[in-house]
């Protein structure tokens, strides 16, 4: 059970400070209800942690140093009265990829520093949760923007592509098909050409033969003269 408040404030925005819900929401899952009932713009939920505990993850929903989150707790855990204060982790801490050792070169290329991926999921695990999961989260804004970008959405990046290269596609076999019918035609009419040109080849050495005879008809050359 819990007693005592915690005091929130996101970037330069105003502190406020909660009161633990009385019995029986005097839990932790009580207390991120709580949290989630004010406009603070910060989501709050409840975490497993590396070792086993439970721990509360306060993630603020806007990106930059705008969003940077400050929290005060001075919330006791009256089940362990050793401790005067109830720990938590912060998601606003990790919002970036830098920060779990990825980086982007100036060529586009990225570098990845597993160590400092390592000291982040053993320091801060329910931090780097909160940045692929959280609402408003940069993993989700991500997940959103590559489903917004693919097939599922009618106007997603490679939607409208591949409804582009089926247009061009239509067009280009269309243009095929013509010129193709285009083609048949021009062969058919070679064709007949051709089929002309070689009759009036064939009849040429029978009208030649003609001219012969009508030429030897005329001046005598040629003729047989024991005829």
């Amino acid at each position: 059970m819990l007693s005592g408040s915690i005091s929130i404030q996101v970037g330069s925005g105003s502190t406020m400070t909660l009161s633990v819900p009385s019995s029986p929401n005097n839990t932790l899952s009580g207390l991120a209800s709580l949290i989630g009932e004010f406009p603070l713009g910060v989501t709050a939920s409840v975490v497993q942690n590396a070792d086993g505990s439970y721990g509360l993850s306060l993630s603020s929903q806007t990106a930059g140093s705008d969003g940077d989150l400050t929290a005060t707790s001075k919330i006791l855990d009256t089940t362990n009265t050793n401790s005067t204060t109830l720990g938590y982790t912060t998601s606003s801490d990790i919002n970036s990829l830098t920060t779990l050792g990825i980086s982007v070169n100036n060529d586009g290329s990225l570098t990845f520093d597993a160590a400092s991926l390592d000291s982040v999921l053993n320091t801060d695990y329910s931090g780097v949760v909160g940045f692929f999961q959280n609402a408003s989260s940069w993993g989700q804004s991500f997940s959103t923007m590559l489903t917004n970008s693919g097939t599922s959405s009618p106007t997603g990046v490679l939607a409208l592509s591949s409804s582009s290269d089926s247009s061009i596609e239509s067009t280009l076999n269309a243009n095929v098909s013509k010129e193709e019918r285009l083609i048949s035609a021009q062969q058919i009419s070679l064709t007949a050409e051709l089929n002309s040109a070689n009759e009036i080849m064939q009849e040429l050495p029978t009208q030649l033969d003609g001219v012969n005879e009508l030429y030897s008809a005329i001046t005598g050359y040629n003729q047989n003269t024991n005829g």
